[in-house]
């Protein structure tokens, strides 16, 4: 019988708005340039999540979200992800304490 360990597979997602409708205005637009790549998710009916990137580390995650920010997303918030699906920040700090306790 094999059993098979869970891996812990943890990453951190900078969100930065989600809005109803396609089109986004030009005050956000010139925004979002200003921080590199984003994704754009549709959620339910047409509404849009946007990201600012997803990232191996909190302390990476952090910079861009200050980041954010300034730039004027002051809502911006960091998720955190295990193995692809979505957790808390606090569950996130206690597998990350489980793995270094390994």
């Amino acid at each position: 019988i094999e059993i098979k360990k869970k891996v812990i597979e943890l990453k951190y997602t900078v969100q930065i708005m989600v809005v109803e409708g396609e089109f986004l205005s030009a005050e956000n637009i010139k925004m979002i340039s200003k921080l590199g790549k984003i994704d754009k998710i549709a959620t339910g009916s047409d509404m849009y999540e946007y990201y600012a990137g997803t990232y191996a580390t909190l302390e990476e995650a952090n910079k861009q979200l200050e980041k954010a920010r300034k730039i004027g997303f002051l809502d911006a918030f960091i998720f955190a992800t295990n193995n692809d699906e979505r957790i808390s920040l606090e569950n996130a700090r206690i597998l990350l304490k489980q793995q270094s306790l390994k």
